[in-house]
């Protein structure tokens, strides 16, 4: 699939889920979502120097978005680039259907 296409598909297009029922849907994006904000957060961490990581760290987990927000003017751009790796990632693995596998042993 092309790069810009697959980054405006739809991740349950893209995985193959349509038939799976709403709540493993559901439960499959909360995943993927949870993955695509830990991979924000180590990438955009590493880059952090000691002074704002301690910042960071003390913050509430609700500051941290806009704390990153401020320390990166190019949030987005670097949520749109994680979110096109983890699906490209995923779109392979279907190519080799060892998402799927691992998805209906669950």
């Amino acid at each position: 699939m092309e790069k810009n296409n697959l980054f405006y598909s739809n991740i349950i297009t893209v995985l193959g889920i349509e038939s799976l029922p709403d709540d493993k849907k559901v439960e499959l994006l909360d995943k993927i979502a949870a993955l695509v904000e830990r991979q924000v957060a180590l990438r955009l961490m590493k880059q952090l120097d000691e002074a704002s990581y301690k910042k960071f760290e003390s913050l509430a987990e609700a500051e941290r978005i806009g704390f990153f927000a401020q320390v990166f003017p190019d949030l987005e751009g670097v949520i749109r680039e994680e979110v096109m790796h983890i699906k490209d990632e995923l779109a392979g693995e279907i190519a080799n259907d060892e998402f799927l596998n691992a998805t209906t042993a669950e």
